[in-house]
């Protein structure tokens, strides 16, 4: 008969510290980078600037309490993420600038509420009033779901206003709650 031997990784020790609060020992940077899913000179980076909470244990390892690398965790992965559409978003709208006669029109419509420039815009408007031209009814459809792609984007954004203020003859731009 064979046995079969598993080598697997014990799990951190569970310890309870003098304020009350159980935390979880880590004996290495290593494991710690694991858990969030970043690099060591990442995470230590991260220690030394006061972003991921961590003590220093009398041995000199870090000890990490293990609902902070969750919360770092997800942070990381929502900084990822964000980072990942910001280049899609960059790479379809240099696609949509180089040709867009070759854009469908929801990239077109996308490239004009995110292009950086007015002439950018005035580029990317063009090819799309020659479809509206061409194809009213599909195009309007196309506009209409891009504005609300475009406001689902900017949802959690702060939004502002612009007001003229007759005593100092000027229009300022104010925050909107």
């Amino acid at each position: 008969m064979k046995q079969i031997f598993c080598l697997t990784q014990k799990p951190p020790l569970a310890i309870q510290t003098p304020d009350g609060y159980t935390a979880v020992e880590f004996h290495t940077l290593g494991s710690a980078a694991a858990r969030i899913g970043a690099p060591r000179s990442s995470v230590h980076r991260w220690i030394q600037s006061g972003d991921l909470p961590a003590k220093v244990a009398p041995d000199g390892r870090y000890r990490f309490e293990s609902s902070h690398l969750e919360q770092f965790a997800l942070r990381i992965k929502a900084e990822t993420i964000r980072k990942q559409r910001e280049a899609a978003t960059r790479t379809q709208l240099s696609a949509v600038i180089a040709n867009p006669a070759a854009a469908s029109t929801e990239d077109l419509l996308d490239g004009y509420m995110t292009a950086p420039d007015p002439a950018t815009r005035g580029q990317i408007w063009a090819e799309v009033s020659k479809r509206y031209k061409e194809y009213p009814h599909v195009t309007a459809q196309a506009i209409t779901q891009a504005t609300r792609r475009n406001s689902e984007r900017l949802a959690g954004q702060p939004k502002f206003a612009n007001i003229y203020n007759k005593e100092s003859k000027r229009t300022e731009r104010v925050r909107i709650q």
